[in-house]
């Protein structure tokens, strides 16, 4: 059933629907249905260029903070502990040395997987010690294969600007994002 609608001159019933008075004639201006009511929002308030910016700095800082911890967690949470077990070995050290040539000091051999798994971004990490042991320098460099697949053998070599205070010179393994590789050596090496 249609709402009614009364005539404004006589005051008949109609149906809403109408557009004229069935009792006179007068016409009927159709009355808008109420529109539903919405909830009101404040304005709007303008940030200021400041106010981003000092923002931005910040979101920038935390995110910073957040990404050294997460690599902190990555360099320290994965580190191989080399315990003289065979079963901890994952590259074997089967032969290095060192010299210096046209003003740089090369570390050159070879690293073979000995573990049952392939090893990817391998890095040969060249530490350079002066005569009473003080660090003097430290480079590093990927090997040549990546990954080395298990039993495989790849050469690596490790440059570094020549200085002549460096007297000896240490060998390690790593991954790119620093977690340490155990690795099995020869006596004396």
């Amino acid at each position: 059933m249609d709402d009614q609608l009364a005539c404004p001159a006589c005051s008949a019933t109609n149906t809403a629907t109408a557009r004229f008075c069935g009792n006179c004639g007068q016409q009927l201006s159709a009355q808008p249905a109420p529109a539903p009511s919405l909830p009101i929002s404040p304005t709007r308030k303008k940030r200021s260029p400041v106010n981003t910016v000092l923002s931005l700095i910040a979101l920038c800082v935390v995110f910073g903070f957040v990404a050294i911890g997460c690599f902190a967690v990555l360099m320290t949470s994965g580190t191989d502990s080399a315990t003289g077990d065979d079963a901890n070995y994952r590259l074997e050290l089967v032969s290095w040395r060192w010299y210096t040539e046209f003003g740089y000091v090369h570390v050159v051999g070879q690293v073979k997987n000995i573990s049952d798994e392939p090893l990817k971004n391998v890095e040969a990490l060249a530490t350079f010690y002066a005569s009473d042991d003080t660090l003097v320098t430290s480079d590093s460099s990927l090997i040549e294969y990546s990954p080395i697949l298990p039993g495989q053998t790849s050469p690596f070599n490790v440059m570094e600007r020549t200085n002549p205070a460096i007297k000896k010179v240490g060998i390690e393994f790593k991954t790119l994002f620093g977690r340490t590789i155990t690795v099995k050596r020869k006596p004396g090496d």
